[in-house]
Parts: structure tokens; C-alpha cells; sequence
């Protein structure tokens, strides 16, 4: 494993050299999904609930309990807990749509993948193959208010 590895950065390092000396080399190669080396395994106790962190002002939440600075102060109510489970749902709905809508302004701003390709194959453009992205609804979702946890310490 430490062979390949060393093997690959080696070839890599040629390919830079060869890139930087004006050679016409693919500087970047797609790679096969068996090539790239494995990520290790998630210890068990390692859970999406005990290791996500929210950040409001003036405290950190993590695995229910909230943090001001680094010192703990108080552990989340149950209610207080199912309200921050229905924050994170509605945020991952209006980070979702957001991100859409980047992703449609850019695409509308630079003719997607085609102006890309133009600009990075030196004038060379190859059909484009994509497709239109649909339109987002007009009753976009708001922003959730963030939850007041952190005053409730004060």
C-alpha cells in the first residue's frame, strides 16, 4: 500500500514537471474509484446526533447539550430538543433551495459546462450534453428563526 502510494506521488510529481516544462500533458487524470485509497471506518460512537455542532449566537449546541465558549451549562431540554430537530429540518430544506438557486445563477451567467470547457481546452468546444435545470418553485422557503437557546442561560 505504502508502494503504490509513493508510486503515485511520484508520477504525479513527473506530470507537474512535465506541465511546468511547457510539455502538453494531462495535468489532472481521472481517477478510478479503486485507485483512491479508502477512508477509515467511523467508530461506533461517533454519531451524526453526538458530533454535529450548531452555532448561535452566543453558544455552541452539541449532542444536546450547549456549551458557552468552551465551558458546558446546560444540558437541552426535551423540548428544546425536539424544537432544534425541527430547525435542522427546515434549515437543510432552505439550504437545499439556496444552493439551487447558486447553482441556476451560474449556470445562467455562464452558459454552464460549455463556457467552462471553452475556457479551460483552449477555444476547443465540444457539444454540450446537458439539460436544462428545472424551475424552482415560486413559494420559496423561508429562513427558520434561529432557536433562542442561548439566552435562556443568561
Amino acid at each position: 500500500m505504502l508502494q503504490a502510494l509513493k508510486q503515485a506521488i511520484k508520477e504525479r510529481e513527473e506530470k507537474i514537471r512535465a506541465r511546468l516544462a511547457g510539455k502538453k500533458v494531462k495535468a489532472v487524470e481521472s481517477t478510478k474509484e479503486e485507485d483512491l485509497p479508502k477512508p477509515p471506518q467511523k467508530p461506533s460512537f461517533c454519531t451524526p446526533e453526538d458530533t454535529t455542532q450548531f452555532f448561535f449566537e452566543g453558544c455552541m449546541i452539541q449532542n444536546n447539550k450547549i456549551y458557552v465558549g468552551n465551558t458546558f451549562a446546560r444540558d437541552l431540554t426535551q423540548s428544546e430538543i425536539g424544537e432544534l430537530k425541527e430547525f435542522e429540518k427546515k434549515f437543510k430544506v432552505y439550504q437545499d433551495y439556496v444552493q439551487k438557486q447558486a447553482e441556476q445563477q451560474v449556470n445562467s451567467l455562464f452558459g454552464g459546462s460549455d463556457f467552462f470547457s471553452a475556457l479551460f481546452s483552449g477555444g476547443e468546444t465540444k457539444p454540450s450534453t446537458t439539460t436544462v435545470a428545472p424551475e424552482l418553485p415560486e413559494d420559496a422557503p423561508e429562513q427558520p428563526p434561529t432557536p433562542n437557546f442561548c439566552t435562556r442561560i443568561i
